[in-house]
């Protein structure tokens, strides 16, 4: 790695993690004294809040990722500007064109890698802080057990042992549900075994089913298809509901799946991954063109007033790619097209200015 490459990442992580710092230490305080009443009145241990806190934090920092990473490369260029460490980057030969993509560079490898972490253990985050919450701090009991995949559930009347493939509780597999006569006497009154099924207008479509009723001394009835209703819904089966922004990928791909499977629509799922994808290139577009207008009319001793032109740039981009997400989510197809195309061309210009200018140059 070159010196100053080497000097980039320190100045970046040192901007970039007293912004964290900060903005993450005033998301705790709130959370903190949010929950903090409550935490008193239940009489809980302190690790539990403790711990919902810190995915609590994880949460925010993933909301606040994109914003606080572009305006730390912002202030690092005002401060680079104050100190005349920029001045002292052009006097040794290097061109504005060279700086901008350099910083560029690393800006771009730390913002991917960030993103891309942030994007796995986001939907992790989600569910641990829910749960400690609802089910550890406030008490509320999980009608059923997850124990390697499978679900174990106990109705009023039955028993039922499944995998869910997809997280909506709307599609399983490997079906087991015994009803009994009552809660006090266990004994089989219906087995129903089926190797998959899903949820459809209050009805569960079953394939390949074996039916064993004690009526019929458990004889067993096979089916290729068996459409009943069921005593319990999708939402029975989920230990908390979800949105579909805070599922994971695998949760995504096994609901869109599902629901191609069923032939409902999937346009939402759609957008959500789309999303997903394009919020590891969120930081980038928030602040290219701020930093291109700034390196381009950077003049030595008249730099704050363009330092806050490009600030109002970077409100404006943040603007717009929140417009575009909106509509994405309301699977506006034009929305997905314009925020495809101001991602994709603010890529192509980042690459032209770090590769092509270069080898350009060489040449």
């Amino acid at each position: 790695m070159k010196i100053r490459q080497k000097f980039l990442y320190q100045e970046f992580f040192r901007f970039s993690g007293l912004l964290f710092f900060l903005f993450g230490a005033f998301t705790f305080i709130i959370d903190f004294f949010e929950r903090f009443p409550r935490f008193l009145s239940l009489k809980k241990p302190v690790i539990l809040f403790l711990s919902y806190l810190f995915w609590k934090s994880w949460i925010n920092f993933y909301q606040l990722f994109p914003f606080v990473l572009g305006l730390g490369a912002l202030l690092q260029i005002f401060w680079w500007s104050r100190n005349r460490e920029l001045i002292a980057f052009l006097s040794l030969g290097f061109s504005k064109k060279e700086v901008l993509g350099e910083f560029l560079k690393v800006y771009a490898i730390v913002s991917l890698i960030g993103g891309l972490c942030l994007t796995f253990i986001f939907p992790r985050a989600v569910f641990n802080a829910i749960y400690i919450w609802q089910y550890q701090m406030t008490g509320r009991k999980a009608s059923y057990l997850v124990f390697k995949k499978e679900i174990f559930f106990q109705g009023k009347n039955f028993f039922l042992v499944a995998t869910p493939l997809e997280p909506g509780g709307e599609y399983l597999k490997d079906i087991v549900i015994v009803f009994l006569k009552n809660l006090e006497d266990t004994s089989p009154q219906e087995i129903i075994w089926a190797e998959e099924g899903w949820y459809e207008k209050k009805d569960w479509i079953l394939k390949k089913v074996v039916l064993q009723s004690l009526k019929k001394n458990f004889c067993p009835e096979k089916f290729n298809t068996l459409k009943i209703v069921l005593p319990f819904n999708p939402h029975t089966l989920v230990v908390m509901e979800k949105s579909l922004h805070f599922l994971s990928l695998k949760e995504l791909y096994q609901r869109l799946i599902f629901l191609k499977k069923v032939q409902r629509p999937s346009g939402a799922v759609i957008a959500e991954i789309f999303l997903r994808f394009m919020y590891l290139f969120w930081p980038l577009c928030l602040v290219f063109y701020p930093l291109v207008y700034y390196f381009e009319n950077f003049k030595p001793d008249h730099f704050t007033g363009e330092f806050l032109k490009s600030f109002f740039l970077f409100f404006l981009m943040a603007i717009w790619l929140m417009f575009l997400q909106t509509f994405v989510r309301k699977s506006e197809l034009w929305a997905g097209f314009l925020l495809f195309f101001t991602i994709s061309w603010i890529g192509f210009k980042i690459f032209c200015l770090v590769f092509l200018e270069k080898s350009g140059k060489k040449e």
